[in-house]
């Protein structure tokens, strides 16, 4: 008679069944009650984020107004033919310093005296997807790849923190 004394860890959850007398069953039972699956430390599977990147002239910012409207037609067709709408692909194993990279490298050239490109993050919020709103976030946030797509299903905007070597936008129109 072969007694078999399961882990403690399930010890509880078996019950009766730790003391089966396993002689009497088919072989394969014999099996199944013994082996326990292995954990198996595998690397985690890396996503990558392919996403449109619309980045905002500084002047859409108004004083006093944390709304911003979310560019569509023709408002987001004058920003692509001013080079301001990109494609970007980011991976979930990137660092924030990798992905902010990894923009900037989309708006190279696109700031006045060759300065380096520095740009904000904007958050889409109401209802309907239609305003922008620059969040709030703590001083140990990091802007990783998994973080920078929940802004937008296809869509992520930025706006520039400087003065872009583009043409005057009307900035009455894009206030909320």
């Amino acid at each position: 008679m072969v007694h078999v004394q399961p882990p403690l860890c399930c010890a509880s959850k078996l019950g009766n069944l730790a003391n089966l007398d396993l002689e009497h069953y088919p072989p394969f039972f014999k099996d199944v009650a013994i082996k326990l699956p292995e954990k198996k430390g595998k690397a985690p599977k890396v996503i990558n984020y392919n996403r449109d990147v619309i980045c905002l002239p500084s002047s859409y910012a108004c004083k006093g107004v944390n709304n911003i409207s979310t560019p569509r037609g023709r408002q987001r067709s004058h920003l692509a033919e001013m080079g301001l709408q990109g494609k970007v692909t980011v991976s979930s194993d990137m660092t924030e310093e990798a992905v902010l990279q990894e923009i900037q490298s989309v708006f190279s050239g696109i700031i006045e005296d060759d300065e380096q490109f520095s740009f904000k993050f904007l958050q889409i919020t109401g209802a309907g997807n239609k305003t922008l709103t620059t969040p709030r976030l703590s001083a140990s946030f990091r802007w990783t790849a998994q973080e920078v797509s929940k802004l937008g299903k296809s869509c992520i905007c930025i706006i520039s923190d400087k003065k872009l070597a583009v043409e005057n936008v009307k900035v009455s129109q894009y206030c909320v």
